[in-house]
């Protein structure tokens, strides 16, 4: 059903393209009326009225579905280039991209919620709304904390949720942080993505560090080893250094100082391996101010 909603908002998309109006488009087929209930999702369309609109566009079903798809695709891209612009991962425009993907119409369920997203953290990052009223609209996005008590999970929802503990900790607060602490550490816990397979170990990331600010060690490690499980599994490296940085802090301060400089080791190894110079510098300074440890073995050689 819901599979029938994004595709006539794709239909009304190309209807749009074409600057055909409503009336010429539904003639034949249905009233202007009931289009619009379509649209609005008061009712859904069956399959072959839907195919009668797009042959009237010119398009068999094989065309109007690849076109489907195509459209999705480049939105989720522009979104995901947005999103990470908001968190200074990319240096491109924000006022622009905000712009640009304000007058988009989003065919797909999850790509009307990434923009949902998208949309909360922007206006939160410019101070156009308060914490907590970012904090509602982001938990109606996911129905939370109804959807805390499932074992799959895909980006939208794991994303929201770090941004609701992110905010949280603002205004003093832990429970979310708490909350997705639990979500990560589950056993059975799925993570469901073709799309951001680079997601869960920078979660991790984000999750040990908040729990090493307030003082949490042990939950702080705990969610560290857990996002370097994810990076060896084959989400992504990007993180596995900083992972192994925060373990062997973690075991530090818990006094497991053998166990430290294993982790330790294994960060400053992933820089080499990656021939990351500037990690390198970074890690080696961090460990020998902090810990006072040395690598020998582990020179890093210019390739």
């Amino acid at each position: 059903m819901d599979d029938y909603k994004a595709y006539f908002k794709h239909l009304d998309y190309l209807r749009e393209e074409r600057s055909i109006h409503v009336d010429d488009f539904c003639e034949d087929i249905c009233s202007s009326r009931q289009y619009r209930r379509y649209l609005n999702n008061e009712n859904v369309i069956s399959q072959l009225r839907l195919s009668k609109f797009y042959n009237k566009l010119g398009l068999s079903n094989f065309e109007f579905i690849s076109s489907y798809y195509a459209s999705s695709t480049n939105d989720y891209r522009l979104l995901a280039d947005f999103y990470y612009s908001l968190f200074g991962k990319i240096d491109k425009d924000i006022d622009n991209q905000y712009a640009i993907l304000s007058k988009r119409s989003f065919s797909t369920l999850e790509n009307q919620k990434f923009f949902q997203l998208c949309n909360i953290i922007y206006q939160k990052n410019k101070n156009q709304i308060t914490a907590f009223y970012a904090l509602d609209k982001l938990g109606r996005i996911i129905n939370y904390p109804a959807c805390t008590e499932k074992l799959s999970y895909n980006f939208i929802e794991i994303a929201t949720i770090q941004k609701m503990g992110i905010i949280e900790i603002e205004i003093g607060n832990y429970d979310i942080l708490e909350n997705l602490y639990r979500i990560i550490m589950r056993d059975g816990f799925i993570y469901l993505t073709n799309t951001n397979e680079m997601l869960m170990p920078n979660i991790c990331q984000s999750v040990s560090i908040s729990f090493g600010m307030k003082g949490d060690i042990q939950k702080s490690l705990e969610v560290a080893l857990k996002g370097i499980e994810f990076s060896l599994k084959g989400y992504n490296h990007r993180s596995l250094a900083k992972l192994y940085y925060l373990a062997a802090l973690s075991l530090d301060k818990l006094g497991r100082k053998i166990e430290s400089y294993s982790y330790a080791r294994k960060c400053i190894s992933t820089c080499v391996s990656t021939n990351n110079e500037i990690l390198y510098n970074h890690y080696i300074s961090a460990f020998k101010r902090e810990q006072n440890y040395s690598f020998p073995g582990l020179e890093f050689e210019q390739k």
